[in-house]
Parts: structure tokens; C-alpha cells; sequence
């Protein structure tokens, strides 16, 4: 076996070494997320989804092309096991995935901008 050295990025988490500990993150999964999505500039939310925000399977009209959308749905199911603060709307959106409509979408992009907001954010520091 060889020694590859201290390991800095394994299964999507990042893991900085520094003189005071340890910094294990996904800020570079979530990076990725944004620049595989085509997905620039995004304002930062305080909530993952909108408060008193009913999402329904009949409102707003369907989507075009419906690939993104799963693409970006399919991205967040790494990140619910160590974000469990978009668990639920994840949920929610998930359910859609068959036949999103353009108001899923909008819920979608506001998923992105809460993760935008806390992207910093770390999952371990020691």
C-alpha cells in the first residue's frame, strides 16, 4: 500500500487540516452543484423554503424539459444525510420529480439560495 498523505476530499466532504483542528465541509459539493447546474450569481435565503408555502402538485405550468430539475433534485440527496435542515422540503420536492411544474422549480431555486447562504457553513470542526 502507498501513502497518499493527509486525505482532503472523500465521498463529498471536504477535510481541512489546520495547526487548530479539523474542518470537515461540503462547501466544494455544493460549489459543484451550483456550476454543474449552470447556476451563477443566486441571492441567499434565511429558510429553504418560504414560510406558510403550500406547494402543489396542479399549480404553475409544466416544465419544458424536465431534466434540471431532477438533475438538481437528485443532487440534494447526498446532502439531507449531513444538512438535515432542507430534509423536508427535499422531501416535498421529490415528489415531483415525475411531472415538475415551474412553481416546484421556483421552490427548487429557493433550496439553492438558502445552501448559497450557508455554504460556509462546516459539518465537523476539531
Amino acid at each position: 500500500m502507498k501513502d497518499l498523505g493527509p486525505i482532503r476530499y472523500f465521498l463529498g466532504l471536504e477535510v481541512v487540516y489546520s495547526r487548530q483542528g479539523y474542518l470537515v465541509s461540503q462547501q466544494k459539493y455544493i460549489s459543484d452543484i451550483f456550476r454543474r447546474a449552470d447556476i451563477t450569481n443566486l441571492r441567499t435565503a434565511s429558510t429553504p423554503i418560504e414560510l406558510h408555502h403550500w406547494i402543489s402538485s396542479s399549480d404553475g405550468e409544466l416544465l419544458p424539459d424536465p431534466t434540471r430539475y431532477r438533475e438538481l433534485v437528485g443532487a440534494l440527496v447526498y446532502l439531507t444525510m449531513t444538512q438535515p435542515d432542507i430534509a423536508y422540503v427535499f422531501h416535498v420536492l421529490s415528489q415531483f420529480v415525475s411531472a415538475p411544474r415551474s412553481t416546484h422549480y421556483a421552490a427548487l431555486l429557493q433550496v439553492l439560495h438558502y445552501l448559497r447562504g450557508t455554504i460556509s457553513r462546516s459539518l465537523l470542526s476539531l
